[in-house]
């Protein structure tokens, strides 16, 4: 699996709405890094803080829409 091609996966969406879609990839890292996955780091973007932010942003679309 490739870590930041989840994470893209995630945004890309959540920024068209598609729930299933971007829980499904946010699942897919998360368990990535719980079976001892890297986390993908390059310059100062770091794939956990990454992964939250986009957790919370899909939380707070998902309540605007219901």
């Amino acid at each position: 699996m490739d870590p930041l091609a989840t994470l893209l996966r995630l945004q890309i969406s959540t920024d068209a709405n598609d729930w299933v879609a971007a829980i499904g990839a946010l699942n897919d890292y998360y368990q990535w890094r719980l079976k001892g996955g890297f986390e993908p780091r390059w310059a100062t973007f770091r794939g956990d803080t990454y992964a939250d932010t986009w957790a919370n942003k899909l939380m707070d679309r998902m309540e605007a829409q219901s």
